[in-house]
């Protein structure tokens, strides 16, 4: 290289990042990288794959300048046994609705001088459009799981108001090893304790490890009998 100046390398430095064949090469030289951390595929899709929508399917939100799309929710309905001189309960229908909103996830608008980009070995432009890729996807799993523990928490909320009048006690290992009506072993809905945080001296709300007890303990709640929906996915971490 000594028969070239340094404005004529940095010159094809460039040149090549404009080819597909450049950018191989540059990718491969610049390989040897240190990471700060993992970052995953989402998950989140696959658990419930998306589904789109068009803005015909829409309506006009009252509340923000924006879209929603309004989803009906199945009415409640049960059977019963009667005589021949008697009749069923009468229930009058309702279908409650659900505004759904939307929203957007974005990375970072990133910035960089061409003359600073000459500066690295690695492909810094390459790396970070991946790097986007899964950042959004890693804030998609996160709204996800927020979504998911809000409507598990509610389903709990609603059991525990149907047999303690609209009173909803602290989910407590204390209370449940009391035997409180809200949080007994039927009144399990949704969430439940481990037992190692019901064995626990204190209500510290430490998260503990998953027992082979507590994936018993859950296969019975979600088996019971006051489930009609079909268990099809489980998500757990790498360590439970």
């Amino acid at each position: 290289m000594s028969g070239y100046s340094a404005e004529m390398v940095n010159s094809l430095f460039v040149e090549k990042l404009g080819t597909e064949d450049g950018r191989q090469k540059i990718a491969a030289y610049g390989g040897g990288v240190i990471r700060d951390h993992l970052r995953e595929v989402s998950f989140a899709r696959k658990v419930l794959p998306p589904q789109p929508v068009t803005p015909a399917e829409c309506q006009v939100s009252t509340e923000h300048d924006g879209l929603v799309k309004i989803e009906e929710i199945e009415p409640e309905s049960r059977a019963m046994v009667v005589d021949f001189r008697g009749s069923a309960r009468a229930r009058y229908i309702r279908a409650p609705r659900v505004a759904v909103s939307f929203f957007t996830i974005e990375s970072e608008h990133f910035e960089k001088t061409e003359q600073e980009l000459l500066a690295y070995k690695m492909p810094i432009t390459k790396m970070i459009e991946e790097q986007s890729a899964n950042n959004l996807q890693e804030i998609e799993d996160r709204q996800f799981l927020i979504y998911a523990e809000a409507g598990i928490q509610q389903l709990q909320k609603n059991a525990n108001e149907s047999t303690t009048g609209k009173t909803h006690g602290a989910f407590s290992s204390s209370a449940i090893n009391a035997g409180n009506r809200a949080y007994g072993p039927d009144q399990n809905a949704s969430v439940m304790k481990g037992q190692l945080a019901l064995q626990a001296a204190s209500d510290d709300f430490v998260v503990r490890p998953v027992n082979r007890p507590d994936f018993v303990n859950f296969f019975k709640m979600m088996s019971g009998p006051e489930r009609r929906l079909r268990l099809d996915v489980i998500l757990l971490t790498e360590s439970d």
